[in-house]
């Protein structure tokens, strides 16, 4: 029958940047509950500790509240790297500053957290992104240590692999890990500039790009791959999403087409100077020769992604893009056509 083309359609802007309430302050992840509220991870700056949370919204922009706080204890964290849900709705949380794995009901209430550095077995330095594999064990993402842990839901260590280097299943600060349908995990080998794929245990299946000639990527931060096989990236270095096809072949590069999100529309409704300002003021402008990177385009273009961290695809069909410099999450439609 062929191959199916996949491609994305951009589909909504969901954000608007706020320390406190409703809005985001540097997303670095999201997690999609069993009744598909979002909860987004803000991790705010040093210099504004106070922005740091989860919140929690739909894809219609309802706002359901957050909870988190900046600190050490229980409950709390510091620079928090991603979150996840479990087959129960509960919310797991890596903070690479605290070195440790923190749970919370859907509510927000804390129930318990696990984890020291380290760089023995079950220790961690720096852990990044997490994930579930399909037997219900968490993968964890030893960022500074440059390997992948195995725990179950309470902590217990169960495995781990890789370390070190540039050869295919060695690592080079990781942060990105997700896990598709059949079990297999893809791990964003950040300072590497490659996706690599492993089966289940740990065994290393293949590297896109295949060859480090080819120069697709700079500095991925994630990836998921959908079940016919096709990886979509947040090319974080390059502020691009990138699509391979389920034979590693690149064949789309999306740039971002964020429009105002109903948050922003409602302040600006409230604020007649800001939106004054605003609908003076060349939001797509032509860029000059001086304009020598992807992040200085993407700074001066509203609409593009800037600072793309993250990216998950819901049940429902959608790909979220977390830009974490413009507070907002870029929605896609997955489309598929034979």
């Amino acid at each position: 029958m062929g191959d199916i083309k996949s491609k994305l359609n951009y589909f909504n802007t969901i954000g608007l940047v706020a320390m406190e309430g409703r809005g985001f302050s540097n997303p670095v992840d999201i997690a999609i509950d069993s009744t598909q509220r979002i909860y987004v991870l803000s991790r705010t700056n040093p210099d504004q500790t106070e922005g740091i949370r989860i919140g929690i919204c739909n894809m219609d922009s309802e706002y359901f509240g957050d909870f988190g706080e900046y600190g050490t204890g229980k409950g709390q964290f510091i620079w928090p790297t991603s979150i996840v849900f479990d087959s129960e709705d509960r919310l797991f949380l890596a903070d690479e500053y605290n070195n440790r794995i923190s749970v919370f009901d859907k509510s927000g209430k804390f129930i318990f957290c696990w984890g020291e550095k380290g760089n023995s077995e079950g220790k961690l330095n720096g852990p990044s992104g997490i994930a579930f594999d399909i037997e219900g064990n968490l993968l964890v993402v030893d960022h500074l240590n440059n390997r992948i842990q195995r725990f179950t839901d309470k902590g217990e260590f169960i495995s781990s692999w890789g370390q070190k280097g540039n050869d295919l299943g060695q690592f080079n600060l990781p942060w990105g890990i997700s896990v598709n349908n059949i079990g297999e995990v893809i791990v964003s080998d950040w300072r590497n500039n490659r996706i690599q794929k492993f089966s289940s245990e740990g065994k290393i299946l293949n590297s896109y790009p295949d060859s480090d000639k080819l120069n697709i990527f700079n500095r991925p931060s994630s990836a998921v791959m959908d079940d016919d096989g096709y990886l979509y990236v947040a090319d974080w270095g390059n502020e691009r999403v990138k699509v391979l096809n389920s034979k590693g072949k690149l064949i789309q590069e999306l740039k971002g087409e964020g429009s105002l999100s109903i948050w922003a529309e409602e302040f600006l409704d409230a604020n007649l100077d800001q939106k004054k300002f605003r609908n003076q003021s060349d939001l797509d402008p032509v860029l000059d020769s001086n304009v020598k990177t992807a992040y200085e385009a993407s700074s001066r273009i509203e609409k593009y992604f800037w600072g793309p961290i993250s990216i998950k695809i819901d049940n429902q069909g959608y790909l979220y893009v977390v830009e974490t410099n413009r507070h907002r999450l870029q929605v896609y439609s997955i489309l598929k056509d034979i």
